[in-house]
């Protein structure tokens, strides 16, 4: 024999599952909700009148391991500033190259997502106002967007993050208005 078929020969068989009492198709399955993945409605809704109004408003959301707090802000606001901000960084530099680079990438990133987020906003205007908006755009909205945010954690000074995106389905908790820790809160 080969070293091949003795190998084989001392391997176990491959386990053989019992798959009569599983459904046939997903019909068949039932159906779940992952209640701490799911949006809060009300972030959804808030986001959505920002976006619509953009008016900004003071929040504080808890998230795992601290609290995030800054103004909501606009999807288009936070892409058309980020890439202000973004290209600033590299200007700094002077390199011509790099510049150009940097102008790329901003357009691709940044100016493209607030070109959209500012279309779909006068999309949905539109649609209302003619009655075929046949559902709120709010559920549709899967992040909040802020400016001049801080993350802070009991204990521990802030760290500041600027322009930042949060997913929804992160943020267990939330209250209007700007709250963070700092070392003299512990």
């Amino acid at each position: 024999m080969t070293d091949i078929q003795d190998h084989a020969e001392q391997q176990p068989s491959t386990p053989q599952f019992d798959l009569t009492g599983l459904p046939e198709t997903t019909r068949d399955l039932q159906q779940t909700a992952d209640w701490f993945g799911s949006p809060d409605g009300q972030l959804q809704r808030m986001s959505q009148w920002v976006n619509q109004m953009e008016q900004g408003i003071g929040i504080t959301l808890v998230v795992a391991g601290g609290a995030i707090s800054g103004t909501l802000i606009s999807a288009r606001e936070f892409y058309a500033s980020s890439s202000t901000h973004f290209q600033e960084s590299v200007d700094e530099n002077g390199d011509e190259k790099q510049s150009k680079a940097a102008a790329d990438y901003a357009e691709f990133f940044f100016d493209e997502p607030a070109k959209f987020s500012a279309e779909q906003v006068e999309k949905n205007n539109t649609a209302f106002k003619e009655g075929k908006l046949t559902e709120p755009p709010y559920m549709m909205v899967r992040y909040l967007h802020l400016k001049d945010a801080r993350y802070s954690v009991p204990g521990q000074s802030h760290l500041p993050l600027g322009y930042t995106r949060v997913l929804l389905s992160q943020v267990a908790a939330w209250s209007v208005g700007q709250t963070w820790a700092s070392s003299r809160d512990a």
